[in-house]
């Protein structure tokens, strides 16, 4: 059993909201040298939690999530990011490899704009959250699949509103396409919010499964569980769907029965539990 953990919100979402969007953006140009102070700070913060944080024993991987997206691109100018937030990614990504460890980044939204800047300055070891409306996950594996693990990306649109039939069909064309690639690994696009119903989930999970029973192989390493219960924001760019008054979408028991169905084929696999 492995544990995946991180800071809770990256150092762009603590940013702008200490500063608010709006604020933020209009720092941007007025006050740079506020911005500089402010992120400095937030980014001095999370580096001491860190060093606490990769002293834990069966840490197998860092994971933080930091929001800078939306649909059409960047909550910002891609420039403000390279220069406010991008290092300090860098700077705990290498704490996180000399230890060892992989980091992988959830961001939503669209950031084609600082790709690159994440791969090969931050050094990212894998990038989770997808959407079909911005890019879908095959298209970016074809982009960057050969520099960097390629995590999840069924769509929440096909998990939530899918009948059983297309979340298995979805999931079976994913790890047919992605899976042959290498450097992937089959989930939802995003945290599970509360409108996806149950079976869906579990029908993505038994999918999986069934694969590797008919292909007679044992692929299965590790189980990651990503779930969305209460989230004690609401922001405007996130389409989780989560916020304080959000209702969890699993039990204890479905959770557990997720975690059978992959104990049924894992053989001593790893099980790692990720919320929001």
């Amino acid at each position: 059993m492995g544990l995946i953990s991180s800071h809770g919100a990256g150092i762009f979402e603590r940013l702008s909201w200490i500063m608010s969007l709006e604020g933020l953006r209009l720092a941007l140009y007025d006050a740079p040298d506020l911005v500089q102070a402010v992120s400095d700070r937030i980014g001095t913060l999370i580096t001491q939690f860190y060093e606490h944080l990769l002293d834990l024993d069966h840490l197998v991987a860092v994971f933080p999530d930091d929001d800078m997206g939306f649909r059409s691109g960047t909550l910002v100018v891609p420039d403000a990011l390279r220069r406010y937030c991008l290092p300090w990614h860098q700077r705990w990504a290498q704490m996180a490899h000399a230890r060892g460890l992989p980091y992988f980044l959830h961001s939503c939204g669209n950031l084609q704009a600082i790709m690159e800047g994440l791969i090969e300055q931050v050094r990212i070891d894998g990038k989770h959250s997808f959407e079909d409306a911005i890019i879908p996950v095959q298209e970016f594996q074809k982009r960057y699949g050969d520099r960097i693990a390629v995590l999840d990306g069924l769509d929440l649109n096909i998990l939530s509103a899918g009948t059983l039939e297309q979340v298995r069909a979805h999931t079976r064309r994913l790890i047919e396409e992605c899976g042959a690639r290498g450097r992937y690994a089959i989930g939802s696009g995003n945290s599970i919010p509360s409108d996806v119903p149950v079976q869906n989930y579990l029908s993505m999970v038994d999918e999986a499964l069934d694969l590797m029973k008919a292909q007679g192989v044992n692929m299965l390493s590790g189980v990651h569980f990503l779930l969305t219960y209460q989230c004690p924001y609401e922001c405007d760019h996130c389409f989780v769907y989560s916020g304080p008054r959000a209702q969890g979408t699993f039990t204890l028991a479905q959770d557990s029965g997720g975690a059978g169905r992959g104990a049924s084929v894992g053989h001593g696999a790893d099980g790692v539990f990720r919320g929001r």
